[in-house]
């Protein structure tokens, strides 16, 4: 199996997605199998999506994509339900840069992970392929440098939508 051959090397990763959507008994199988980390979730929607994950330990990590888990807020319960089960989270993030906006500001608002006093430092799932939606859409470019990214400020999601750009994504 060559996931099992993976796990002979010290590497700090996680395995992103390792299986279809639909095969969740396979998810706690590959947990089983592998001593490196589980990341999944992405295609899952609403803390109920995420509750067999986590109850059967399918992966380590969660992912939820905010923009089709339910936002910021729903993505804060499946947040919160993880935690009760000592299980980290991670948004998933691709796209526009909205998108990645509303990723920092959830990770903002995470507890510790895991509850500890030596937490482990957030991660941000960032896709650095160019990408209109994600340069072009938002009025000033998000601040991200050296393996940082800082939350925008102001008000709502810290950010303005180039209203030009997005007409050129209109139908109709």
């Amino acid at each position: 199996m060559r996931i099992a051959r993976i796990t002979a090397y010290p590497l700090r990763c996680a395995l992103k997605q390792p299986f279809a959507y639909s095969q969740k008994w396979f998810r706690y199988r590959t947990a089983l199998l592998v001593n490196i980390p589980i990341a999944g979730g992405e295609a899952e929607f609403t803390r109920y999506g995420f509750r067999s994950l986590i109850a059967q330990a399918a992966v380590d990590i969660l992912q939820p994509d905010l923009c089709s888990a339910g936002g910021i807020s729903e993505g804060l319960k499946i947040a919160a339900l993880a935690r009760a089960w000592s299980t980290r989270v991670t948004p998933h993030v691709w796209g526009a840069g909205v998108a990645i906006a509303a990723a920092l500001h959830f990770i903002a608002a995470l507890p510790d992970q895991p509850p500890s006093l030596n937490p482990a430092s957030a991660l941000l799932e960032l896709d650095r392929i160019e990408n209109p939606l994600r340069e072009e859409l938002l009025g000033a470019p998000l601040q991200i440098a050296d393996s940082c990214a800082h939350v925008p400020q102001g008000p709502g999601l810290g950010i303005e939508v180039n209203e030009d750009a997005l007409a050129a994504y209109r139908f109709g």
